[in-house]
């Protein structure tokens, strides 16, 4: 009982004062931070920034402009075609040729680095960001399909002047498709009816006196496979849009066979294109590993930096 108190008006917990008026910050904790000294030298002022930094680090606007920050000078650093366009800005727009600095969690004052050298080049990756248009008609084009496509937008982005456009554009696209298959299944057939020539050993079928007076109109095969289209294409467009969180390449996966032409075509515009930027990346890393300072490294040594250094 000698360490209970009661009847108290205020209470000190961990670092804070709970009162009536609410939940308050113990100005005795935060005393240290408010008597700090002024740095006198630009150390002293990185190392407080690097305190302060730390202190902000989880809020979530501060983590988000540093995480595009990071992206930005990722971008620049992973492309030998950037780094030049970089220089080349920096001599038209008469800039200090610096390169730009990446966050480094272990050093004091990095992050200020990194925003300071991009507010400093800020220019000139503003005018190499906007050389990078698309204003070329067969880009635009496919940007236009692969938007169409994307079962969360369809044509919500889309100006209405380019509707009839890319819709012949569908419709010629799974008519080649179409086309295609046709010959292909042609051929295959073609191999396994080895038994043709054989005389047929079915039953015919007895005819009626109605059957005699039928009309047929057969239908060319190009309008049956039009309306096809056409009902595939308008069948999509009514059905709704998907939440912007949800894969639209598992919706096709799972829709498939509702629109079996169109899917097809999804999987023209919408697939994953082949690159070589992971292996570039490899090579890029195990040049920074392998440098002046670090050639006499053995094989073994350098794999596992190698390692460690995608992995970590």
């Amino acid at each position: 009982m000698k360490k209970s108190k009661f009847f108290q008006s205020t209470l000190k917990f961990l670092g804070h004062i709970v009162s009536e008026e609410g939940i308050q910050v113990d100005s005795e904790k935060t005393q240290a931070i408010r008597d700090f000294p002024i740095p006198p030298n630009l150390k002293s002022l990185q190392r407080f920034l690097g305190m302060a930094e730390n202190a902000v680090k989880d809020d979530s606007r501060i983590s988000r402009a540093t995480g595009l920050c990071k992206k930005l000078v990722g971008h620049f650093s992973h492309s030998w075609k950037k780094k030049v366009a970089l220089n080349e800005a920096q001599e038209e727009l008469q800039l200090p040729k610096h390169a730009l600095i990446t966050e480094c969690p272990t050093r004091w004052g990095s992050r200020q680095q990194m925003i300071e050298r991009i507010l400093e080049q800020q220019k000139a990756l503003s005018q190499i960001r906007s050389a990078e248009n698309y204003d070329g008609e067969d880009t635009q084009e496919l940007l236009d399909m692969a938007l169409f496509l994307v079962s969360r937008f369809k044509t919500n982005y889309t100006a209405a002047d380019k509707l009839p456009n890319i819709k012949a554009k569908v419709m010629s696209d799974i008519k080649e498709i179409s086309q295609k298959d046709a010959v292909n299944s042609e051929s295959t057939t073609g191999r396994q009816n080895v038994d043709t020539d054989l005389p047929s050993l079915a039953k015919k079928t007895k005819k009626s006196l109605g059957s005699f007076f039928k009309t047929v109109t057969a239908m060319p095969v190009s309008l049956q496979l039009e309306e096809a289209i056409a009902s595939e294409l308008n069948s999509y467009l009514l059905n709704p849009t998907i939440d912007s969180e949800e894969d639209p390449l598992l919706w096709w996966k799972q829709h498939r066979i509702n629109f079996p032409r169109l899917s097809r075509l999804a999987q023209k515009y919408l697939c994953i294109p082949a690159t070589s930027s992971p292996s570039e990346r490899v090579f890029s890393t195990g040049g920074n590993v392998v440098t002046c300072q670090h050639s006499c490294l053995k094989p073994e040594m350098v794999d596992m930096l190698v390692f460690l250094a995608k992995n970590l």
